[in-house]
């Protein structure tokens, strides 16, 4: 489990571990824009 994950012996893919590959995914930026989204559509129906 821990080698999945990258907390074992080696933690890095490469020259980087998983939160820098993480933070540069195309995922990331997904999910970022999900949660901005339902952020505003919460806040728009609270001020309804």
């Amino acid at each position: 489990m821990l080698e999945a994950i990258g907390a074992g012996s080696a933690p890095r893919v490469g020259s980087r571990d998983w939160a820098d590959i993480w933070e540069d995914s195309a995922e990331l930026a997904n999910v970022k824009d999900t949660i901005s989204q339902m952020r505003s559509s919460r806040q728009a129906a609270a001020k309804e």
